[in-house]
């Protein structure tokens, strides 16, 4: 079976009821207990891996389509489950031919209370989620509550948005350049039910200013692309935040500011490249905070050090290689040597808030550093 290359999806072909009777069909296989077990910081395909020939024959199906990848045959194991989810082939949500079914590259995810859609996790993924967006996500908590207006920078397949309103937020706009993931957003807040309070706005984060000129939000967050990649290595993959890993973090300061409302707050997390003692996302906060006046708290969490044979220079080549035919691969002494040509030391990982302050004249910001307790570890967590 050949799944397709291009993907369509329509959340206007998705029935309202259909979330809710996947979910049950989920429920009662035991899928939703199973992948609850899990904490949502780690990895459910991952963790669950040693576990899956142990499970009974149907979990283990079910598991193998909606957290492998895998097309599985509809037998009568598993024919009450999956009966729901043909009401999502019109949508290009799933395929189902010769009583074969499969879900066009996706895995579908049961986080959170929610259903949700999003790629494989293969490192091809543009409709990306993984352990950075639940960083966020488990950050979210503090700054949500009833009534509150949510905008979601490069908002993905969703998942930052969504449980904003499932929280209770009265409205949640997210802003995706990518077309397919702009859909696939309104697909998951179709699923769950949540599509009158959530939309999304396929723009760039520059270009979306006009289009919420005159609004304002109580809380802005964001999981922009965050890795900081040397401009001589050509990184094909979601995630290229530039030479120092804060490009579309700037835009995002730059834009989403001048919207927050007069206790809002902006709430975000990625990677920075370190120049010597020099730290880029440290200079922009500190930047940020003289500029619009606001108040700031900076958290770096971990460190890796960049030298020639390390985990990360190995990671990004990997990476890289996965776009690339056999002639052309990149050797990790190459990814290497562009980092030490562009002066890049270390790479940290960090999360930042920048709080609206409209009535001090004197702003502040405070920075926690952590790197000491996770030396040459990147983690979201302390």
């Amino acid at each position: 079976m050949v799944q397709r290359l291009l993907r369509i999806f329509d959340h206007n072909a998705i029935p309202s009821a259909a979330g809710r009777k996947i979910f049950e069909a989920l429920e009662n296989a035991g899928y939703i207990d199973l992948t609850s077990s899990v904490s949502p910081t780690n990895d459910a395909s991952i963790e669950l891996l040693p576990l899956i020939r142990s499970l009974p024959a149907n979990l283990q199906k079910i598991c193998s389509l909606l957290l492998y990848g895998g097309n599985i045959v509809i037998d009568d194991s598993i024919l009450e489950t999956i009966e729901p989810f043909r009401e999502l082939q019109t949508a290009g949500l799933v395929t189902i031919e010769n009583d074969r079914i499969y879900l066009n590259g996706l895995c579908l995810y049961a986080i959170h209370g929610l259903l949700y859609f999003a790629d494989f996790p293969n490192g091809r993924q543009p409709l990306y989620y993984g352990t950075d967006s639940e960083a966020l996500v488990t950050r979210l908590p503090a700054y949500c509550g009833f009534g509150k207006r949510v905008l979601d920078y490069c908002s993905g397949p969703g998942i930052q948005g969504l449980v904003c309103a499932k929280m209770g937020c009265s409205s949640v706009t997210g802003v995706e350049i990518n077309p397919v993931a702009a859909e696939l957003a309104r697909c998951n807040a179709v699923l769950n039910g949540l599509e009158a309070q959530y939309r999304v706005l396929n723009t760039s984060i520059r270009d979306s200013s006009s289009a919420l000129s005159g609004d304002t939000f109580d809380l802005i967050c964001a999981n922009p692309p965050l890795l900081p990649v040397p401009a001589e290595l050509c990184y094909p993959i979601v995630g290229d935040g530039g030479e120092d890993g804060v490009d579309i973090t700037r835009d995002i300061i730059a834009a989403g500011v001048p919207l927050l409302s007069s206790t809002g707050h902006l709430l975000s997390l990625g990677m920075s490249a370190c120049y010597g003692s020099k730290i880029a996302i440290e200079e922009l906060i500190t930047g940020a905070v003289e500029r619009y006046k606001v108040n700031a708290n900076l958290i770096l969490l971990s460190e890796v050090v960049i030298k020639d044979g390390c985990e990360w220079t190995r990671s990004m080549a990997d990476s890289i290689n996965l776009y690339l035919v056999d002639d052309n691969k990149i050797q990790q002494s190459s990814v290497y040597e562009a980092y030490r040509k562009a002066g890049v030391s270390k790479v940290l990982s960090y999360s930042f808030s920048i709080a609206a302050d409209n009535e001090r004249d004197c702003h502040t910001h405070s920075i926690v550093d952590y790197r000491k307790a996770r030396s040459n570890v990147l983690s979201w967590w302390v």
